[in-house]
């Protein structure tokens, strides 16, 4: 599932267009869940979680870390904060199997700077211009500039059929390739470029669920 919403501030240096695109592997219910919503001061927030397994409670597991998450942003709770509290709350769970991946980007659209916070999640992908660069990092921060894009995604379309192979590195190479090539500004566009090409990977094996979160800076 997604949740989403988006507003400007007038004192931005950056606007910010995203768009998601999901699939999933078991009939209806994708286990993966990506939200992303303007929580004030000029910042957006970007959010993908992956919960274990597929299904129902693999879905419900990345809702709860996805909405729990924005919500404590917008409340005001600092980023370290509220990765500990959500690390908590799955803890406190009583299934041993309770758990989901978090990765978020918080977006300053007024200074221009990204910072990015991992657990347990698949690389993200940053392109400046042609250049792609990979974030695997569980912190980073770094600058943005007009025209260049964050790509969010599920350990699905970063391994692609891979998964589990020594071709694990190749096809987040093959990703990368396709992002430097878009030429459209279109974040829907680039969403389905990349959902088809991880689907395609899967050829004679059991897909994963697959999820990608793309937004464009303009």
């Amino acid at each position: 599932s997604s949740i989403g919403s988006r507003a400007k501030s007038r004192r931005e240096k950056l606007a910010v267009d995203i768009s998601a695109l999901q699939y999933a592997a078991s009939g209806t219910i994708n286990g993966d869940c990506c939200g992303w919503q303007d929580i004030g001061d000029g910042r957006t927030v970007m959010v993908v979680s992956v919960g274990m397994g597929k299904g129902k409670k693999a879905a419900a597991e990345s809702l709860l870390v996805t909405k729990t998450l924005i919500s404590l942003l917008r409340a005001g709770v600092t980023p370290d904060l509220a990765l500990k509290m959500i690390n908590t709350v799955m803890l406190m769970k009583d299934d041993e199997e309770s758990y989901a991946t978090v990765d978020l980007a918080i977006i300053d659209r007024i200074s221009g700077k990204v910072k990015f916070y991992k657990i347990g999640a698949a690389p993200t992908l940053i392109r400046h211009r042609e250049a792609v660069e990979e974030v695997k990092l569980r912190y980073m921060e770094t600058e943005l500039k007009k025209d260049d894009w964050i790509i969010m995604m599920s350990d699905g379309v970063s391994d692609g059929g891979t998964a589990g192979s020594t071709g694990r590195d190749a096809f987040i190479d093959t990703l990368k390739s396709t992002v430097a090539k878009v030429r459209s500004a279109d974040p829907e566009m680039m969403s389905m470029l990349l959902i088809d090409q991880a689907a395609d990977s899967y050829i004679g094996r059991e897909r994963d669920d697959l999820t990608v979160l793309a937004a464009h800076i303009s």
